[in-house]
Formats: C-alpha cells, structure tokens, sequence
C-alpha cells in the first residue's frame, strides 16, 4: 500500500498490547506508560538508564544541587576549590 488512508474522524481499534516487530501499531497507553516524555511532561524514571556506551550531552547549566554537571563545570568547580584551600 502506498499514500495516506483518510479515516473520515475514525479511530483504529484493538491495537497489539505486546508488538513483536518495530512496525506495529501500538497501543498509547503502553507509549505514555513505559518511555520517558521528551517535552518536560511529568513522566518519572523507575529504573536505571543504560546508554549502552553513548553519552548525554548538552547539559545546560546546573541550577539546584541535584540538577546534572558538564565535566567543564565540575572541574571548574573543583579548581576554585583547591585555589581557596591554598590561599588559606
């Protein structure tokens, strides 16, 4: 098949719970409930992340103490601390 399929306002029904294959139709319940928004929403992490050897990058500043540091702002961090130990 080829070219959209217009549904007139229907929805499609019956959706696979459990999709075996990377082209099935899944259910949006299963998508809100197993994967992470990637706008802001309110989804909260369960388990641990697994980046598989990939790196997160592009971390803005940190604002709160909890919040992820750049190795940049981390080492700049630790310097301005070592600057203070030797002054005193």
């Amino acid at each position: 098949m080829e070219g959209d399929i217009n549904l007139n306002g229907n929805q499609i029904g019956n959706s696979n719970q459990n999709p075996l294959h990377e082209d099935e139709l899944v259910q949006k319940r299963l998508i809100e409930t197993h994967f992470l928004s990637r706008n802001g929403g309110s989804s909260t992490m369960t388990s641990d992340l697994n980046m598989d050897g990939h790196v997160i990058t592009y971390l803005k500043e940190p604002e709160h103490d909890h919040n992820a540091a750049t190795k940049r702002h981390t080492n700049t961090k630790l310097s301005l601390e070592e600057t203070k130990c030797k002054e005193t």
